[in-house]
């Protein structure tokens, strides 16, 4: 016995094409928008960074010199109280020198008329750093110490802080000592110490 079979047509699966709407490539674009303002972002931040770096170490080379200007300015003080140094040989101003808004002396304020007016009150550094310093008595006029025109340090007699009943203090003028400091990329710095 023979069969007949019959075929049945195979359904073939229809598609249809879409119109291609770009949808992938749209969000592949916001995303390397996004990657690329991130990277900007980092090589700001690092840049930032580095500046900061930088100013640090000048901060701190010119405090180290600033170091060496005080301690230099010290010895020339030393030398004019022990009178072995002349006054107008050692930076030194025997009265407050003017001082401008933020109370640094104006005699610091130009360095060309400092180094002519003050010769020998500046150092440089190996590394190219220049401190100038000057000292300034804290006393309204030269001559001297008077308790009514000078800022007065009281030291007790044996350097001790407190003072015995019935012990005599003696009274010490004080000297403020101004350095500045200009160094690399036009830095510069301004330090005041007051000893007496």
């Amino acid at each position: 016995m023979t069969m007949a079979t019959t075929r049945l047509p195979r359904k073939i699966p229809h598609h249809r094409a879409r119109p291609q709407r770009g949808a992938v490539l749209i969000v592949a674009l916001i995303v390397l928008v996004a990657l690329a303002l991130a990277a900007l972002s980092l090589l700001r931040s690092v840049d930032v960074l580095g500046l900061v770096a930088n100013n640090l170490s000048l901060q701190r080379s010119a405090l180290n010199t600033t170091d060496i200007g005080v301690n230099r300015a010290l010895v020339k003080l030393n030398g004019v109280i022990n009178k072995t140094v002349s006054e107008t040989a050692s930076c030194y101003s025997a009265r407050m020198l003017e001082t401008d808004a933020r109370g640094i002396p104006t005699a610091l304020s130009d360095s060309a008329t400092f180094d002519t007016a003050y010769p020998g009150c500046s150092i440089t550094t190996s590394v190219g750093e220049t401190a100038r310093f000057i000292i300034d008595r804290q006393c309204g006029f030269a001559g001297i110490v008077d308790k009514s025109s000078c800022v007065l340090a009281i030291l007790s007699p044996g350097g001790s802080d407190t003072l015995s009943p019935g012990t005599d203090p003696r009274l010490w003028p004080t000297y403020r000592v101004t350095v500045r400091v200009d160094g690399s990329k036009n830095a510069q710095s301004y330090t005041q110490n007051v000893t007496y």
